[in-house]
């Protein structure tokens, strides 16, 4: 582990012994409050045995989510291609709390900087969906960006991984800003892409067109916005659940009610071992009643009058699953970021869907899912 006054890019990656005690990285876990930041470079298993214990402790207020938290296989989090990874304990909520945030890298890397950190083009930071879910789950995404596209991949827990509410939505905002600023201060990175999965991108959406994180002051605090990346997120929280409750019942008629749960699941949702959907359909009869972000949505209307202003007018893709609960008609409103865009000659709105794919197309095919955003993340990049 290395501490030291000076700012991490005014350090040279030197790496670290593969043989890291255990303890020394639950060391990582405590707040950081009037210290210098802190890094270590950590081999891929022993990380993944820190992510276990802090996705364990932050999912402890739901049952659902403990259940949640053990779909994802071992298999799926370590699969390749390796990463340099790192982690780093960000402060939030004016350092009465830290974030773990994780840094993979593909090593080794075609061109370097002054301080031998790998760079190619701009970072991809990604959020995670929930509730009962953490960074795990985009980690085959990520590492595939990596290798693919030769850029730095973020991760984070968020720390409201419940049942989503108004409340816990507006701290995972002032959250996001805090770890957005900690790139750019600690680990100097000027430009930055967004992508959120399912509840992560109401996370992005929500701070960029009503918290304003990146309106003319506050960004320049951050990194440069390029691009967002919105996957499987509905701008309308009431209507992805009609449409979820219509595909069950679809369901209900055709194999009957025993067997409804676990095929909605299997077919709607799932993962590159149907794990996740095993875990939700033993812990539910029917789509979201009560962990829901209930009554929240974005209107076309609103989307074409912010988005611009909000965000200088970067490119947005809405990408989905063939067969995902979160359906085009769910994601509607994200298209007015076309019609706003006419005008602009910098940015453009893309929609994809993946085919034969779920609400988590990120673990079903994150070789495909990776492909879709290197190229959307290459075009914007180069804007």
């Amino acid at each position: 582990m290395i501490a030291s006054s000076q700012p991490l890019c005014a350090q040279a990656d030197r790496g670290a012994s593969t043989n890291v005690p255990f303890r020394r990285l639950q060391a990582l876990q405590a707040p950081t409050r009037g210290k210098s930041p802190l890094h270590t470079a950590i081999p891929t298993n022993a990380a993944l045995g820190l992510l276990g214990a802090v996705w364990a402790r932050s999912c402890r207020s739901t049952q659902r989510g403990r259940k949640a938290m053990s779909a994802v296989s071992q298999d799926e989090l370590s699969s390749p291609p390796s990463c340099d990874v790192a982690l780093f304990t960000v402060p939030v909520r004016r350092g009465a709390q830290s974030v773990v945030l994780k840094r993979l890298m593909h090593m080794p890397s075609p061109s370097f900087v002054s301080n031998n950190l790998p760079r190619s083009g701009p970072a991809v930071l990604l959020l995670h969906d929930g509730p009962g879910l953490n960074y795990s789950c985009l980690e085959p995404l990520a590492r595939r960006l990596c290798a693919k596209a030769w850029c730095t991949c973020y991760v984070y827990d968020r720390l409201e991984c419940g049942v989503p509410t108004r409340d816990n939505l507006q701290n995972s905002i002032q959250d996001l800003q805090d770890v957005l600023r900690y790139t750019q201060d600690s680990l100097c990175e000027p430009e930055l892409h967004i992508a959120g999965h399912g509840l992560g991108g109401i996370i992005v959406m929500e701070a960029l067109l009503r918290g304003d994180i990146w309106g003319p002051l506050e960004s320049l605090w951050l990194p440069k916005l390029k691009s967002v990346s919105l996957i499987s997120t509905a701008s309308d929280t009431g209507l992805m659940r009609t449409e979820a409750i219509r595909l069950y019942r679809q369901i209900k008629k055709e194999v009957g009610a025993d067997q409804a749960a676990s095929k909605f699941w299997s077919e709607h949702s799932r993962s590159g071992s149907d794990m996740i959907a095993e875990a939700y359909s033993e812990t539910m009869w029917e789509p979201w009643f009560d962990w829901l972000l209930r009554g929240w949505h974005m209107k076309e209307e609103e989307v074409m009058k912010k988005y611009i202003q909000a965000t200088g007018g970067v490119p947005l893709l809405s990408l989905r699953g063939e067969h995902d609960f979160v359906t085009a008609k769910c994601m509607q409103a994200w298209r007015a970021v076309g019609a706003a865009m006419r005008n602009v000659r910098r940015g453009w709105f893309a929609e994809e869907i993946l085919p034969s794919c779920g609400h988590n197309l990120h673990l079903q095919d994150p070789d495909a899912c990776a492909s879709v955003l290197q190229r959307f993340m290459l075009q914007a990049g180069n804007v």
